[in-house]
């Protein structure tokens, strides 16, 4: 894929940038989910294109995707006779929108069909006319918003209540934003080594999981309220002769509380649920997939089956982030971050 950078239109009040030029000359990196940033990073001298310096403000990406964004920030090192482009994502630009609580009401709140809700948001967020709205599952939402919150907490909550994804790209009409639900490909995907010969595959266990809690409550000293919870066969009330030698042990403090035992066991249990049982004992698992196969493209939310067949691992996973890199005109390679999917 070519990366690509835009132009304004003057041609049309100079509102909508088009595609204007293949940048063939740099490394250029994305981060999908985490930073949702990117970064451009190119040799420069007198002589070469005179329009590279000039892209702040402009979106660059690779071609029909959502790998990219808009160019807010610049460094030219005249020493080293380099040029760096950086900016925000098109995920990332929803971060710099704001839900804004209607005057006279306690809370943003929807209620109707999901294209009626996003281009509302969208006006109410004062996003640029340029952003079109495109594919939208046809059902009825209703969500009470936290207040003030960024347009992207504000989209990823509606995600998450309804299981949908979202999808970007540029185009030279504008950016294309759609939400759909989201693909469970369990049974049509199965990532690994055997199947695919340009793919990388790494699976992450960490199993240092608490097995007993301490809980603080009111009081001071002696009379300060103290409870034992242990994580054995699900979290419960336990006792301090409970606790063996090499139990891993946290504690946790809220002066404030009422109902200690209420507030721990929630605590303990949020700590708790990214670990998942199995039987050689419980574990967070994350996975990672260099990919440089075209037949692979997946979206942030997707489910997938992996495998990693020497120690006959098999997962279902969600892709929760993707790093790409490209390398002047290289094929690009494509980071799959996942964690694992709680059966049931």
């Amino acid at each position: 894929m070519d990366l690509i950078y835009t132009a304004w239109d003057f041609a049309n009040s100079g509102n909508d940038p088009i595609e204007s030029g293949v940048l063939k000359r740099g490394t250029f990196d994305c981060d999908i989910d985490d930073g949702n940033d990117f970064s451009f990073l190119s040799s420069y001298d007198v002589g070469d294109d005179p329009y590279l310096p000039m892209l702040i403000d402009q979106y660059i990406f690779l071609e029909g995707t959502e790998y990219g964004g808009l160019v807010t920030n610049r460094k030219i090192d005249k020493q080293a006779r380099t040029i760096e482009l950086s900016g925000l994502t098109f995920r990332g630009y929803l971060d710099t929108k704001i839900v804004i609580v209607p005057s006279g009401r306690d809370f943003y709140t929807v209620n109707g069909d999901l294209r009626s809700i996003i281009r509302d948001l969208f006006r109410d967020c004062y996003m640029p006319t340029h952003w079109v709205i495109d594919d939208v599952s046809n059902i009825t939402v209703s969500y009470q918003f936290d207040r003030y919150c960024t347009l992207s907490k504000a989209l990823n909550d509606l995600c998450e209540k309804y299981k949908l994804k979202m999808m970007f790209r540029h185009e030279n009409d504008g950016i294309h934003f759609s939400i759909v639900k989201l693909d469970n490909l369990t049974r049509e995907v199965e990532l690994s080594k055997e199947d695919y010969d340009h793919i990388s595959l790494t699976i992450t266990q960490k199993g240092d999981y608490p097995n007993f809690m301490i809980a603080l409550g009111k009081g001071e000293l002696q009379a300060r309220e103290v409870l034992y919870l242990s994580s054995l066969g699900g979290v419960n009330l336990s006792s301090r002769d409970a606790i063996y030698e090499g139990a891993r042990v946290i504690t946790y403090e809220n002066t404030s509380s009422d109902n200690l035992l209420t507030d721990a066991t929630n605590k303990f249990n949020e700590l708790m649920a990214n670990f998942v049982a199995s039987e050689y004992g419980s574990y967070i698992t994350t996975a990672e997939i260099n990919s440089y196969d075209d037949s692979i493209e997946l979206d942030i939310g997707d489910v997938v089956n992996i495998f990693e067949p020497i120690f006959s691992v098999r997962l279902s996973v969600k892709i929760t982030g993707k790093l790409i890199r490209k390398v002047n005109q290289d094929k690009e390679v494509i980071t799959y971050k996942f964690t694992e999917v709680h059966n049931g």
